[in-house]
């Protein structure tokens, strides 16, 4: 007996995508994986910050539910989650996976984050065979690139607040242990992963439940203790290491409170471990303003060692993300970067060379998008509030009547909630200059992003989050 067969295709219940583009995009994939566009809500689950419970991290808009006040068990096996699976088996992505809809509409298959599950899809079970975990912001660092609801540090030193409370606590890992049995790998990302006393409660209970479970970890590289040490030898690691720069003073601006030494002495240990356990290390690159010229160096230095490496996205914050340049400045930076060639002999190399392929074609369509900016706001700078604020409010209300991941109530419910948001930030912020530049970088943002932005945050995360987006220079955060 299946576990999924009692939901079945209903053609006109839904907005499924075309059945020519979803065979293109099945070309791309497995065999064995072309059941379903996506398997993540029948496979997996993630756990948030701030207790927010998602089926991806690609979908902040249809939330299943949140800790404590949600069950574990009740969400994986409540109405939510199935309804997101019946669009899901209508190849319909309108229940806030627009993300990924929109990538695979235009053809971008190996841009939506569906991907990333589809070797979910021979993992046999009623239960989720996969987690993520990004549960706490407890980290040493303060990367210029980061705000306080990532990094504690952050938190207490630049922005001088309390520490937000964090919901997970020795009940949450309670409610885990009948999921332990079934899962297949989880993975954990910070804050940094290992000065966060909760992932070792966790990986500590996995150890005595499922110790075959693959852990996947991304850190920062900068904390590598006994402690650490002693869990990496009890469980299989994935090692992801967060790298924007081999240059020791530009890395140790970008990664502040970071040591560049003590970093690639734990990259030399991760190297060793994941050679001596037969796992995974990989290396993750955050393409800044403040490193673009430098992305083809630590390309090599990663490239040369034959490791995989991967390019994050960022978007935010402005004083640090590509997307929000001008477009003749993009242009720039696509031809310095186009302008490169790297050893492409083995099958990781030819991989990396794929991301950084990936990465130019990232920075080609955000200059066409920033062409389209400035085509249709050629005066976007010398708007004032009222016109900026206008713009974006009627961006929001044109996004959410298309949407299906809010009933109709809750739409007009959210439309208000972003209106009175916005217009908030205003007094709270305090200052019309970084009040104007965030709506500016607003109206030029991703909306469905934006929605999820807003969605997952109260209003003070909001202010923070508003504040942060007003800040264009490296000069005032």
């Amino acid at each position: 007996m299946k576990f999924w067969k009692s939901i079945l295709p209903n053609k006109n219940k839904y907005n499924s995508i075309d059945k020519k583009i979803v065979k293109e995009y099945n070309k791309t994939r497995n065999l064995k994986s072309r059941k379903h566009l996506c398997y993540a809500p029948f496979k997996s689950l993630t756990f948030f910050l701030a207790g927010d419970i998602m089926a991806c991290w690609h979908n902040k808009q249809y939330l299943l539910g949140h800790y404590p006040e949600d069950n574990i068990s009740d969400i994986w096996f409540g109405e939510k989650l199935k309804k997101l699976r019946e669009h899901i088996i209508n190849n319909d992505l309108t229940y806030g996976c627009e993300e990924c809809e929109k990538h695979i509409k235009s053809s971008d298959f190996y841009s939506a984050g569906a991907w990333r599950y589809d070797y979910l899809s021979l993992k046999k079970s009623k239960y989720p065979v996969s987690m993520d975990f990004q549960i706490s912001n407890i980290c040493n660092l303060e990367c210029i690139m980061c705000n306080g609801e990532y990094s504690i540090t952050v938190r207490q030193n630049r922005e001088l607040k309390h520490p937000y409370t964090n919901p997970y606590d020795d009940s949450f890992i309670k409610q885990l242990e009948p999921f332990i049995p079934h899962l297949h790998e989880a993975s954990f990302s910070g804050g940094e992963s290992f000065v966060i006393n909760q992932y070792y409660n966790i990986w500590e209970k996995i150890y005595e439940i499922n110790p075959n479970v693959v852990i996947s970890v991304t850190t920062n590289g900068s904390t590598l203790n006994n402690r650490a040490k002693n869990i990496l030898e009890k469980l299989k690691f994935n090692i992801t290491l967060s790298l924007d720069s081999v240059n020791k003073e530009n890395y140790e601006f970008i990664r502040k409170n970071g040591n560049f030494e003590n970093l690639i002495s734990n990259f030399e240990y991760y190297k060793q471990y994941a050679l001596q356990n037969n796992t995974f290390l990989s290396v993750r690159i955050c393409p800044l303003q403040q490193n673009w010229k430098e992305l083809p160096e630590i390309f090599n230095f990663i490239n040369e060692q034959n490791i995989s490496l991967f390019f994050n996205s960022v978007i935010f914050p402005p004083y640090s993300s590509l997307w929000n340049l001008s477009s003749q400045k993009l242009s720039e930076i696509l031809n310095y970067l186009s302008s490169f060639q790297f050893e492409n002999k083995t099958q990781i190399q030819k991989g990396n060379n794929k991301s950084y392929n990936n990465l130019i074609e990232q920075i080609a369509k955000w200059q066409n998008d920033a062409i389209k900016i400035e085509e249709k706001y050629p005066d976007l700078n010398n708007y004032d509030t009222k016109i900026l604020l206008d713009i974006l409010i009627m961006q929001v209300n044109e996004y959410l009547k298309i949407n299906n991941s809010f009933k109709e109530v809750k739409k007009q419910e959210f439309a208000l909630f972003f209106e009175n948001s916005i217009k908030s930030c205003e007094h709270e912020i305090n200052n019309i200059e970084i009040y104007n530049n965030a709506l500016r970088y607003f109206i030029g943002f991703p909306i469905n992003r934006l929605i999820d932005e807003f969605n997952i945050r109260n209003i003070e995360k909001i202010i923070n989050f508003t504040k942060q987006a007003g800040k264009l220079t490296l000069n005032n955060i």
